[in-house]
């Protein structure tokens, strides 16, 4: 089965991190956020939604606290959960001064095959 998981937007709100880097390293955990939203759509065939977080990255590089953030339609609160648990383990690099990044994933089932012809 194939999932889609399609960055909406990866917007640093402080200048420290550029977006490609913060693209690069969620995509590193790209198996992991899918991961969660497949276990979602055990309970849901038809689960879909978007994830919104937004994330405190310390000087150290480290994510130091993550949250769903307005934008978040993704009805699954577990779903939801286990995304922002993986973006608080993500790593950034060192930082002159706090940074604070948004990132908002949507999540949806690939259509049948009979409605990609």
């Amino acid at each position: 089965m194939h999932l889609l998981a399609l960055v909406l937007a990866a917007v640093p709100l402080a200048s420290g991190i550029s977006q490609d880097r913060v693209e690069e390293v969620v995509a590193d955990r790209g198996a992991s956020l899918r991961a969660c939203y497949e276990e979602g759509l055990t309970r849901n065939k038809d689960l879909k939604g978007a994830i919104a977080v937004k994330m405190t990255v310390a000087e150290t590089g480290r994510v130091s606290d993550a949250k769903s953030a307005a934008g978040t339609t993704m009805p699954d609160a577990e779903v939801v959960s286990c995304v922002v648990d993986i973006m608080k383990t993500l790593e950034f690099g060192a930082q002159d001064a706090p940074q604070t990044v948004r990132y908002a994933l949507a999540f949806a089932p690939d259509p049948p095959p009979e409605a990609e012809k």
